[in-house]
């Protein structure tokens, strides 16, 4: 006896006890499911992008590595927006009363150091420009020209001197303002260090709640003297407000499409079948089995992403297909007169091997995802190809009991219903169609036409990382906080072994920046280390803003204006500077600089030059940072931060996607040619396979449809799933025999359309997710599984029927010949 006998024998003795015993079934399987669900209770999902790498990768260890020295490396950016920007102030200071003893709170920043700056700008001058300035001035004094100096000084052919001159030469941000607010002065900001990271969500949630309550408290306690000060419009951003956000959108994308699809799938199942109790039967052994994998999830990961929180909306469609296909068969052998244990029987003994290859090949599709280093990837792979274990195992032991306990206390009349009846008649006339030559032709020839986008390069990948996410309702305001700033308030962080490696390899970025070796403009806007913001050859300038200063008599003043006055008065600050060293800095750019072990200057800014929605330019940037030599720095300098992190996901993604595709191929190859143990079948099956695959990549192509970082996942998981079409449909028109077309194309077009049908919803409710990437991976799904799905009923059978005369005409020509030896003989 051969193993797959063996196999079958075996099988067939537990499904008379399961029919012997449905109530000890249904009891085990209520058992199991209770405890998956207490297990379940306890699976969280996270919506941290670096989690979609492993936890062993270097970007992901250094990003860890940074958060325990730095802490939380980013801002909770709390804006103030109104007509009255007077009030916002009072504001502002009652909330930092309220926020400056919470434990969380690192330090607050929404008042600039203008002073500092004022009295120091002339330090930050260039040494040239300084020698320049002073030149310039005495010449105007020996010209005689001092009652127009102010004016002078502002001439179209004279480089006017002023804080927006300093900050136009250096990357530092020289505000002019006691307070960081738009131009307008109508948008005013504050940026709150908290200790803890972003991408923790419980952390998030409970900060934020923190600064709500602040912010709610201060205004009760201003709205007594003035009242207006609630009509000021107060909201949150950064990192922590989008991290929440996002793990929100994925919470309720998770709760909203698995609704969707199980929704979907009993429709579709009452209305294929006309039948309450059909949506009974499959949906309880699916629902089941959907429980025991996200049990199994919990306990196995514990949490899940934005990705893999879809995967009991996918489940809920791949699984159906297989109790739309036992159940109609089931139906079938009843109408015969069979009784329910004799139908169950007969059923599991036609569909086995197709059921069984068609579960093999599903979870060789998924499995292949396992081979990727893409956390995203892995975890779906290994809970769906999980799933359709379970789901095997439900459909082969609670849907027997729970259907045979229906039949034997809720008898039903097995009776062909007018439904059915058109049903059949429907898919007669379209057998009657796709079988004439002209409309194979028509078809041949558009799966042809689909290649002209694939060769002309109309298949594209979208690298813009927003398309991937939930949209961010801040999105406009982060852009009006950046423009406050120059910067954005999130930069590249880059960490250094010393405060002297973190200058060196700034001012070395700054050298690669001016000068890009491939030519193009840089992606690089500046890079800031704290030494930057202490001035160089202090020894130098000092004197020369001291003869400045000694330029302006008191017969000068005395012959100005009352407005040269006061451009003097505003220029008086600058002309006796202080010495600057690094402990002299303000506070507000001292805080930026410290670590959580209270070392300065060890990490540095990286501010990048290109929209963040240009994926691309992400690659450009890191690369470019990668690039840069630092020959003055005794260590290497890490990058990290989320373009480092969003390069090595694609990277990822890109060098896993070849082996992940070819086991994925080699696993169902395997699969076909277990079930039907000869390799010129496996082939037939495969057919379909490539033909809708190409129409799949032709209709993207043609309609400008991309692939994303998640939607590539599409190819690989559509190996598993559209080939159980083929599958279904060869080996019941090898169980009919040669000739019976027609019977073939009745009996198992109805359930292969009913079960991709519920795929189709399954994936396509993942279009109405908010998180983009989820909808970009579900349109893809749908396009594949629709096209496979036409392919397989809409032009295989006429192949199959030219195979099939073809093989007759060759079987004549055979015989014919070999009568003809043998008359010679």
């Amino acid at each position: 006896m051969s193993y797959i006998s063996w196999a079958r024998h075996r099988f067939h003795g537990l499904l008379a006890g399961i029919l012997r015993h449905p109530i000890i079934t249904l009891l085990a399987a209520t058992l199991v499911t209770g405890l998956a669900i207490g297990a379940t209770s306890r699976l969280t999902i996270q919506s941290n992008f670096a989690d979609l790498l492993p936890s062993d990768d270097p970007v992901v260890k250094e990003l860890h590595q940074l958060e325990q020295v730095v802490g939380g490396a980013s801002f909770v950016v709390l804006t103030a927006e109104g007509d009255q920007p007077e009030i916002v102030p009072p504001l502002f200071d009652a909330v930092a009363a309220r926020l400056a003893d919470h434990p969380e709170v690192r330090y607050l920043d929404y008042r600039p150091p203008g002073d500092f700056f004022r009295r120091t700008a002339l330090l930050y001058l260039p040494v040239d420009d300084l020698r320049d300035l002073v030149e310039r001035v005495r010449e105007r004094i020996a010209r005689a020209k001092l009652k127009d100096f102010a004016v002078d000084l502002a001439e179209p052919d004279e480089e006017p001197f002023s804080l927006a001159e300093l900050e136009a030469k250096y990357p530092l941000h020289l505000p002019q303002q006691d307070f960081y607010q738009s131009k307008d002065g109508r948008l005013f900001v504050m940026l709150i260090k908290p200790h803890g990271r972003a991408t923790d969500v419980i952390f998030s949630r409970r900060f934020l709640s923190d600064v709500q309550a602040a912010i709610s408290g201060a205004r009760s306690e201003l709205a007594s003297l003035e009242p207006s000060v609630n009509e000021i419009q107060v909201r949150l951003t950064g990192p922590y407000v989008k991290a929440l956000s996002q793990n929100e959108i994925v919470m309720a994308d998770a709760k909203r499409i698995s609704g969707i699809s199980l929704l979907g799938m009993l429709a579709v199942i009452y209305l294929y079948f006309r039948r309450k109790r059909a949506a009974i039967l499959i949906g309880l052994p699916l629902a089941a089995s959907v429980v025991w994998t996200m049990g199994t999830a919990a306990l196995w990961f514990g949490t899940l992403n934005f990705f893999t929180a879809t995967a009991t909306a996918v489940l809920l469609g791949l699984s159906t297909d297989y109790g739309i296909h036992l159940y109609s068969r089931y139906l079938a052998y009843r109408h015969d007169g069979a009784s329910p244990a004799e139908a169950m029987q007969q059923t599991y003994t036609h569909l086995g091997t197709a059921m069984w290859a068609a579960a093999i090949t599903t979870i060789a599709g998924f499995l292949s995802l396992t081979l990727s280093s893409f956390t995203a990837f892995y975890q779906f792979g290994w809970i769906i190809a999980l799933g359709m274990v379970y789901c095997v195992i439900a459909m082969t032991t609670v849907f027997p009991a729970l259907t045979v306990l229906f039949a034997r206390y809720r008898p039903e009349e097995e009776t062909e219903t007018p439904t059915r009846l058109f049903y059949a008649s429907l898919v007669a006339r379209l057998h009657r169609l796709v079988t004439k030559p002209a409309v194979f032709g028509i078809a041949s020839v558009l799966c042809v036409l689909a290649l002209i986008p694939i060769v002309r390069g109309g298949v594209r990948f979208d690298y813009n990382f927003s398309n991937i996410m939930g949209a961010q309702p801040t999105r406009e305001l982060d852009e009006r906080v950046d423009q406050i700033f120059t910067q954005t308030v999130n930069p590249e962080v880059a960490r250094a072994a010393s405060a002297e490696d973190a200058a060196a390899f700034a001012a070395a970025v700054r050298a690669a920046k001016a000068s890009p070796s491939d030519g193009e403009r840089s992606t690089i806007s500046t890079a800031v280390a704290l030494a930057d913001f202490v001035p160089a050859e202090q020894e130098i300038k000092t004197p020369l803003v001291g003869t400045l200063q000694g330029l302006f008599t008191e017969t000068v003043l005395n012959g100005l204006t009352g407005e040269e006055q006061s451009a003097y008065q505003r220029m008086l600050p600058a002309l006796s500077p202080p010495h600057v060293t690094a402990a002299d800095l303000p506070a507000s750019i001292l805080a930026k600089f410290e670590d959580l072990h209270g070392e300065r200057g060890k990490f540095l800014f990286v501010f990048p030059a290109f929209d963040p929605a240009n994926g691309r330019e992400f690659f450009r940037f890191v690369e470019e940072l990668r690039a840069v030599q630092c020959p003055a720095c005794s260590q290497p300098v890490t990058i990290s931060g989320e373009s480092a992190t969003f390069y090595e996901i694609v990277h990822r993604m890109f060098q896993d996607g070849r082996w992940v595709i070819g086991v994925s191929l080699l696993a169902i190859w395997f699969a076909l040619w277990v079930a039907f143990r000869r390799l010129t079948d496996a082939a037939q099956c495969f057919l379909p396979f490539c033909v809708g695959i190409v129409v799949m990549l032709g209709v993207m192509g043609a309609c400008g449809i991309p692939f994303t970082l998640i939607s590539i996942a599409v190819v690989p998981i559509l190996l598993g799933i559209a080939i159980d079409y083929p599958i279904y449909f060869y080996q019941q028109r090898r169980h009919f025999g040669p000739g019976r077309s027609a019977t073939t194309y009745q009996m198992v077009v109805p359930p292969i359309f009913g079960s991709a049908l519920t795929t189709i919803i399954g994936f396509g409710s993942l279009m109405l997710a908010q998180n983009l990437g989820a909808r970009s991976f579900g349109l893809a799904a749908v396009i594949g599984l629709g096209s496979c799905l036409l392919a397989t009923i809409g032009w295989f059978p006429r192949w199959l029927q030219l195979m099939e005369r073809h093989a007759s005409a060759d079987g004549r020509q055979h015989t014919t010949e070999r009568a003809t030896a043998s008359a010679r003989s």
